[in-house]
């Protein structure tokens, strides 16, 4: 994921210093493993982690401008604190990864989650929103409300491929609304 999300940046930023944005990250893991310590529940752990990434650290959604291009790219994510769902799931999720966290991305309808889920602990939380917790029941309301229905598939973990797939397509429908054929182009080669 990680690999893919860096990827996926520097086709836009080829110049990108993938490494400077690795080491960004190991320092924010690095200063969430110092608030939850090693024998913190799953609530304990998912509560530190959201007051860090949303609170101390300020990432947000971006309700403001949702369809522009950098929301999609991690560097900017990063850089400006703001992106949509999916980029601040990827974000959490890489956190989350070196911390050996048991988080999965859920590619829901319309919507990406991230998903806590130990034997003890299972919870959605949503990036987007300032890492909103949020039960099944609470996901299915979602869905069921925003015309989709619910089905038991939709809150299934996505695998790397397909988180990957959507950041793209994402792109591709930003890129051709804003009527930048060039890049579209160079994005489905």
């Amino acid at each position: 994921l990680e690999s893919g999300a860096f990827l996926l940046a520097r086709y836009n930023y080829p110049q990108l210093d993938v490494a400077r944005y690795q080491r960004q990250l190991d320092t924010m893991a690095r200063e969430v493993r110092d608030r939850i310590g090693p024998r913190a529940s799953g609530e304990e752990t998912v509560n530190a982690l959201n007051r860090y990434v949303f609170t101390e650290q300020g990432f947000r959604g971006n309700t403001k401008n949702y369809y522009e291009a950098e929301n999609s790219y991690i560097n900017c994510v990063m850089d400006r604190r703001v992106g949509i769902p999916i980029s601040l799931s990827v974000v959490y999720l890489l956190v989350g990864r070196r911390l050996n966290l048991p988080l999965f991305g859920i590619g829901m309808p319309g919507h990406f989650l991230v998903k806590y889920e130990s034997e003890r602990y299972k919870i959605f939380i949503d990036c987007f929103n300032g890492g909103a917790l949020l039960t099944e029941k609470n996901c299915a309301r979602f869905l069921t409300e925003a015309g989709y229905g619910f089905d038991d598939k939709f809150l299934q973990k996505s695998s790397v491929r397909t988180i990957l797939s959507r950041m793209i397509k994402n792109l591709l429908a930003i890129y051709a609304k804003a009527d930048e054929p060039v890049k579209t182009a160079r994005l489905t080669k």
